[in-house]
């Protein structure tokens, strides 16, 4: 499971980082290892990282504070453990566009 998960989560963080990459933000985003930071003018700070041990990928948000996001099959998307309603990619879009057009 675990070469499964891992390319798995690899890929889903290539993708966020293209998608958030692509918003017409002045955001700071480093991808390092198997960790995303993304940083807002104002030092709000979003880290998305795997974390293999628990085959999960998780997010801290300066919005929503923790999450874990585990993957399902049925689903076919990263689901948060703590609200079955939260998937990965929204909740970090979704926050950015908050932040962004908040601060306008």
């Amino acid at each position: 499971m675990t070469n499964e998960f891992l390319l798995s989560a690899n890929k889903t963080l290539n993708s966020i980082f293209d998608v958030v990459n692509s918003f017409n933000y002045n955001l700071e985003i480093d991808f390092l290892d198997n960790n995303i930071t993304i940083e807002i003018d104002d030092d709000r700070i979003f880290i998305i990282s795997i974390h293999e041990p628990s085959n999960q990928i998780w997010l801290s948000s300066p919005l929503s504070g923790a999450h874990h996001f585990s993957y399902s099959n049925e689903l076919k998307r990263w689901i948060s453990t703590r609200n079955s309603d939260i998937e990965l990619f929204s909740i970090v879009e979704s926050e950015i566009k908050n932040i962004m057009n908040n601060d306008d």
